[in-house]
């Protein structure tokens, strides 16, 4: 059985595709990617924003006094400011006892206090990091960060949760 001369030119340009496209570089491990991305992230300290917050957010936080209070060591922390956080286990852990308390009626969930219990844990931490005499920077960089993405999902939560409790559905 012969091919036609016609079968030849189409056969040709697949074979020619396929060599072009066969990576001869040795693979590089993608693990190996993975904490080159995270080693360039742990250098600094990456202040969270929070966009697309909703107003009845925006109000039932700036109406939260203790929220008021932990949005001022936020952004201290975000500043780099530390001294909150140096021997201070004790008033940490009563200030998210009291954040915890306050929560307004409107928001009191269990992924709302979850998500306090987080934070409180992640201030811990960060406490504990200064407490003790071993200061590495690139440790107390990567627990700020820890510290400023759960109060992310913290304020993330809220806002979810002011959306869905605001949502109309019609039957």
């Amino acid at each position: 059985m012969e091919m036609s001369p016609k079968f030849y030119l189409p056969i040709l340009a697949i074979v020619i595709t396929l060599c072009f496209s066969c990576n001869n570089q040795p693979k590089k491990n993608n693990n190996t990617k993975i904490y080159e991305t995270l080693d360039l992230y742990s250098d600094s300290i990456n202040p969270v924003r929070i966009d697309n917050i909703s107003l009845n957010t925006v109000t039932i936080l700036n109406n939260w006094i203790e929220y008021q209070e932990l949005k001022e060591v936020i952004k201290s922390l975000e500043d780099n400011e530390v001294s909150f956080f140096k021997d201070n286990k004790e008033y940490i852990g009563k200030f998210f006892d009291g954040l915890q308390k306050s929560i307004p009626k409107s928001i009191r969930k269990p992924g709302i206090i979850s998500r306090i219990s987080v934070l409180k844990t992640k201030f811990m931490i960060l406490e504990s990091h200064f407490s003790s005499s071993i200061i590495d920077e690139k440790l107390k960089k990567n627990k700020i960060n820890d510290v400023l993405a759960a109060n992310s999902n913290f304020v993330y939560q809220i806002n979810k949760l002011i959306e869905k409790s605001n949502q109309k559905i019609d039957n």
